[in-house]
């Protein structure tokens, strides 16, 4: 995700390739350093000297030490410092308290469509002083992979479990249709051009008819005829609510994850 980002801010002149930098200790991660032909940090003090604005890319169970990492190295700095997490279940009173209270910190919660910059993402402001500039800068660094919101940070595990886990949910729609479309003896080449074009046309109706998604549903499904035989099975089968129930599993667990 965060060489999605700097790609995308690179490719839609957001940033120049020169002020661009990261820092992993991965040897995998190195070489994309490398092929990107941006800066390789040394360290974290390195990157932290260097830097006006880090995107901390690190999953959620590897970032509470490299926080303090950061923390010990932060008090030497004459720079100011912007932080963006994208970690998920790691919420901005943890984050500011690991940080220290003062130092600006932006949480965002992004999507893997990102990588093809057709991502969601959302912005939450931490209280340690960030500005209007600080905004303006990330809402364009997250506008070059997709689009972007600013909520309030009580709304993040609502955010999480509908567009942070939400492709994972299309993906399950997609092999449920094509194991269905092979059931019924298309091949599995035809079966997967099927389905991935009718979600990816279905997708784009919705974006750009902007008309609502029970609207949409309602001019296919003719009286009497194939869709309506789907649409009546499936809301017998309650799947409807056991998507809406799945969705609240989800929020539940950004929660749980938040408080460990």
């Amino acid at each position: 995700m965060g060489q999605a980002l700097a790609k995308g801010a690179m490719d839609g002149r957001v940033l120049l390739r020169k002020n661009v930098g990261a820092f992993d200790t991965g040897a995998e991660a190195k070489r994309l350093i490398r092929k990107d032909r941006i800066r390789n940090f040394l360290s974290i003090a390195d990157t932290l000297k260097f830097s006006s604005c880090i995107f901390l890319c690190v999953k959620p169970q590897q970032l509470r030490d490299v926080l303090l990492d950061v923390h010990r190295e932060i008090k030497n700095l004459k720079n100011r410092v912007l932080f963006v997490s994208i970690a998920a279940g790691f919420p901005l009173k943890k984050l500011t308290g690991l940080l220290g209270r003062n130092v600006p910190v932006i949480r965002v919660m992004p999507n893997t469509p990102a990588l093809l910059r057709a991502g969601m993402s959302v912005m939450s402001l931490g209280r340690g002083g960030v500005s209007s500039t600080d905004i303006s800068f990330v809402r364009k660094i997250l506008g070059a992979v997709g689009s972007v919101l600013l909520l309030p940070e009580a709304a993040m595990d609502a955010v999480t479990a509908v567009s942070g886990s939400g492709p994972a949910y299309v993906f399950y729609l997609a092999e449920a249709m094509m194991e269905a479309a092979r059931t019924l003896g298309l091949s599995q080449v035809v079966a997967q051009e099927l389905v991935k074009e009718t979600i990816f046309g279905a997708g784009k109706m919705l974006k750009i008819t902007n008309t609502k998604a029970a609207q949409l549903r309602a001019q296919v499904t003719s009286k009497g005829g194939t869709t309506e035989a789907a649409i009546r099975f499936m809301d017998k089968a309650r799947l409807k609510t056991g998507i809406q129930t799945a969705i609240h599993k989800a929020a539940q667990r950004s929660k749980e994850l938040s408080c460990l």
